[in-house]
């Protein structure tokens, strides 16, 4: 069991407020990428990211699909068998994805994956890229559009609730990364508002820690 850091008082209750995936899920709004949303969309099965991009790549989605996950057609069952049985397959995509998100290149992704023991040569971790570029187009050309809106603006781009964020060039490359944490902050905030708001209506006592 893990340890108990935090009580409630007696007769009080401990509330804690978060998102399941919630950087990927404002990817998916900002970006309107169409395998983001089946993933992620409105109507979307439950999925695993990881998995989705492992199932894709060039010999190593083989094994993923053999033992019955579906990408676009996935259960519980088989999101969790593969989890199970595919540890070292999704551990390299989940290493791409999070590295791709904050720009990174294909020899930083390959130094990435030799210091988490890892070993793949320049030209399979090119594969991998390519690959995830390919099932994300219009993430990528999402990234490209909050470049092309820096330099019209005089470098600031506005994140999804319009707040503008300046980012100087040397992190350019991190732009889209950076609007999609500061909406993700931005909704936290407000569902918070929201909630506590909705305590206080119904007379309900509370206090933040």
């Amino acid at each position: 069991a893990l340890p108990i850091f935090f009580r409630a008082p007696e007769g009080k209750w401990w509330i804690d407020l978060d998102f399941a995936a919630l950087e990927p899920v404002v990817t998916t709004e900002l970006s309107r990428d169409d395998n983001m949303l089946v993933i992620y969309g409105p109507d979307a099965k439950p999925n695993d990211l990881y998995l989705f991009v492992a199932s894709s790549i060039p010999g190593m989605g083989e094994k993923v699909r053999a033992i019955g996950y579906d990408p676009y057609n996935p259960t519980k069952e088989t999101v969790a068998r593969a989890k199970k049985e595919c540890k070292r397959e999704r551990g390299i995509a989940k290493t791409v994805a999070l590295a791709k998100a904050y720009g990174a290149g294909v020899g930083k992704i390959q130094q990435t994956l030799a210091l988490g023991g890892l070993e793949l040569s320049y030209e399979e971790v090119k594969l991998i890229c390519d690959t995830y570029d390919q099932l994300f187009g219009k993430v990528k050309d999402y990234a490209r559009s909050l470049e092309y809106e820096w330099r019209r603006n005089g470098k600031f781009v506005m994140n999804a609730f319009g707040r503008p964020m300046a980012i100087d060039e040397d992190y350019l490359k991190d732009a889209m990364n950076r609007v999609v944490q500061s909406s993700g902050h931005d909704l936290l905030l407000k569902y918070i508002r929201i909630y506590t708001e909705k305590l206080s209506s119904e007379g309900i006592w509370w206090r933040p820690l």
